[in-house]
């Protein structure tokens, strides 16, 4: 049985989140809502590691683990749900009597950037707004072939067929959506997040290439986006 965080670190968390925020921004190294293909792949892996497929397949899923480092949160789907638990019960203010005007997930360690928006369930005018904010500045640059890997794992084709995929290993959909508002992209990037009262916004800046600077080294504005109901 594996978790991300242990019982002590998660009620800590949950007790933080629970208090009255104009906004809530949980940092996490690793990113939480991934693209829906690498979603499946972890889950599918996290099952057939637990014997969904036998014995002998569960040395091929470990190793395939390791080499892929297949560990982030949708690797750990009973953290994973427990997240989502969690962000729903605050985006609605059950405890607190108020919901944050905006709920920011803000992860890395992934050799990309991009901002996705979480979907929770019925909208409501009162309910937080809820998203992913992924930005690795410092990196190792990932290989034309690697960037490749990313963006069709991230395709509708390789979401379905990793999704049946994982199916068939036992695990269920995710109850919550979520879609890219931006990215991903692989330029060496740096994100800004500015919170003002019950306001929102986060914009992603790239490196400026030689051939842009000039004669001063600078940022390229790349997205901005308001997360603030």
């Amino acid at each position: 049985h594996r978790d991300m965080v242990d019982a002590e670190e998660w009620a800590w968390i949950g007790d933080r989140s629970h208090e009255a925020l104009d906004h809530l921004v949980i940092v996490s190294t690793l990113p939480v809502f991934m693209s829906l293909g690498v979603h499946y792949l972890e889950a599918w892996n996290e099952a057939v590691c637990a014997g969904a497929w036998g014995r002998p397949a569960v040395r091929a899923g470990e190793r395939l683990r390791r080499a892929l480092d297949l560990e982030h949160w949708p690797a750990f789907q009973e953290s994973f749900a427990a997240m989502v638990d969690l962000l729903r019960d605050v985006a609605s203010g059950s405890r607190s009597g108020r919901p944050p005007a905006s709920i920011t997930l803000v992860g890395g360690d992934i050799h990309n950037a991009y901002i996705a928006e979480v979907s929770l369930g019925r909208r409501d005018e009162r309910r937080s707004r809820v998203h992913q904010l992924v930005c690795s500045p410092f990196r190792n640059p990932l290989s034309p072939t690697q960037r490749r890997l990313v963006q069709l794992a991230g395709s509708r084709p390789a979401a379905a067929g990793l999704r049946a995929l994982a199916r068939l290993a036992g695990v269920k959909p995710p109850c919550v959506r979520w879609r890219y508002r931006a990215g991903p992209t692989f330029h060496n990037s740096i994100g800004e997040l500015a919170l003002d009262h019950r306001r929102a916004q986060v914009t992603l800046f790239r490196s400026a290439p030689e051939s842009e600077r000039g004669s001063q080294p600078g940022l390229v504005r790349m997205y901005e986006a308001d997360l603030a109901a």
